[in-house]
Parts: structure tokens; C-alpha cells; sequence
């Protein structure tokens, strides 16, 4: 009938809903599929009679291809893909060694290894140094203290960036290899007297609280009775001080 061919004629605007997905299938060209339900405001698309607007599903397939390439950054990375096949790293992945720095801020902005997590070897990740406790990635210990950078965090506890974390005088390498002396206690045996008074003024255990063994703490011989913390009996009279 007349007005059936009419109904067939008219064009109605439809609402899509899906949604899709690219896949690279080389450096110049990509796979796409989608698909979803597309609802009409006619009742006319098909020959039932429902009182209901009809829809019907659709699924495209898309090949995407650079017709010229201009050496992309498919991975965003910062490192086009002639310069990632030179170095080594992935151009599809923007981390190519999981560090947590992008493969081109390793190489333009800290000048680390894209290829390998912990360029200097401390035991600290690239990403670790960088962005969490700001050491160097290049240099195992940053502060120059004789412990590396993954000791200090991880064992030790010191803080990598102060020669000396607790402030007495001694570095953090000094106490920790040397005097045996806790790097994060000004006075580790106690007696008043900092670490570093003791190894480099009195020359005193820092690990004993009595150096002599003559019953007084080094710090009452030293400042409240001016005896000698090194002889148990100072005035050699037979006693123990």
C-alpha cells in the first residue's frame, strides 16, 4: 500500500550503545572491533507491530593503517620506535623493564638503563630512587656515608640522603660497619654521652655504659666526677673509682 511505502521511506535517527577495541597488529597498522544495539524512534524498521521502537544489533570490524609512516611512539613513551629498536626497549610498552620511570624519562631525564630495574645496582628500583625517596639512580650511595642507598631504606632504616641519620657525629657506614653502634640512637649504650663524644673525645666503648668496669657510667666519671672513664682506679690508691 501506498502508505507502507511511505513508512519505508522515512529516515529516523537512532541512539547507539556498545563499545569496542583497537589491537595493534604491527607498527603501521591496527585491528578494531565493535559492536553494540542501536535503538530507533521508528516502529517501521521491520513488519511487526509491536508498540515498541525497534533496534537492531550491528558489529564492525576496521583495519587501520598509516598509508606513510612517520616513526610513531606507538607506547607514548617518549621514544619514537626507531630509537626504542636501537636501545633495545619495547615499543609497545612504555615501562619496558617495570621500574615505574617511562623508557624515555630513563633515558633523556635520568640517564638510567630503560632496560634493567636497578641501574646502579643498590637494591633500590629506578622508580624507587626517583620518585619515592629521591636518592640517585646512578650512584649506589647518594649521601656518601659507605652504606648504599637499598641498605639504608631496607635494613638499616637510616635515611639515604644524611651522612649521619641520628645526628652524633658519627656517619651512618662508621657505626653500622665500624662501631657496631645503632645509626638511629645519638647514645646507643645509654650513658649520656653521644656515640661520637665517646669514640672521638673520650675515646670510650660507645657500646658500654662503663667503659672500665669500676661501677661509675662513663658520663658521671667524665662530668661529674673528673675521673679518668679508661682506668678503674684513676688516683691508683688501691679502690675502684
Amino acid at each position: 500500500p501506498r502508505n507502507a511505502r511511505n513508512d519505508y521511506k522515512r529516515i529516523t535517527p537512532y541512539i547507539p550503545l556498545g563499545m569496542g577495541a583497537e589491537f595493534p597488529i604491527s607498527e603501521q597498522s591496527m585491528f578494531g572491533i565493535s559492536g553494540g544495539y542501536n535503538l530507533t524512534m521508528s516502529e517501521n524498521i521491520d513488519d511487526i507491530k509491536s508498540g515498541t521502537k525497534d533496534g537492531f544489533w550491528s558489529i564492525t570490524l576496521n583495519v587501520f593503517a598509516f598509508i606513510k609512516s612517520e616513526n610513531p611512539d606507538l607506547d607514548g613513551d617518549k621514544l619514537f620506535n626507531d630509537d626504542e629498536r636501537k636501545i633495545g626497549t619495547d615499543p609497545l610498552n612504555p615501562d619496558t623493564d617495570g621500574d615505574s620511570l617511562k623508557d624515555g624519562e630513563e633515558v633523556y631525564t635520568y640517564k638510567t638503563d630503560p632496560l634493567k630495574k636497578d641501574t646502579d645496582g643498590d637494591g633500590l628500583t629506578d622508580g624507587e630512587e626517583v620518585l619515592k625517596y629521591h636518592t640517585n639512580p646512578l650512584k649506589k650511595d647518594t649521601d656518601g656515608d659507605l652504606l648504599t642507598d637499598g641498605d639504608e631504606v631496607i635494613t638499616y632504616h637510616t635515611d639515604p640522603l644524611k651522612v649521619d641519620t641520628d645526628g652524633d657525629s658519627l656517619s651512618d657506614g662508621e657505626e653500622v660497619l665500624t662501631y657496631h653502634t645503632n645509626p638511629l640512637k645519638i647514645d646507643t649504650d645509654g650513658d649520656t654521652l653521644s656515640d661520637g663524644d665517646e669514640v672521638m673525645k673520650h675515646h670510650t666503648d660507645p657500646l658500654k655504659a662503663d667503659t672500665d668496669a669500676d661501677g661509675l657510667s662513663d658520663s658521671d666519671e667524665i662530668l661529674k666526677h673528673k675521673t679518668d672513664p679508661l682506668n678503674p682506679d684513676t688516683d691508683a690508691g688501691g679502690m675502684p673509682d
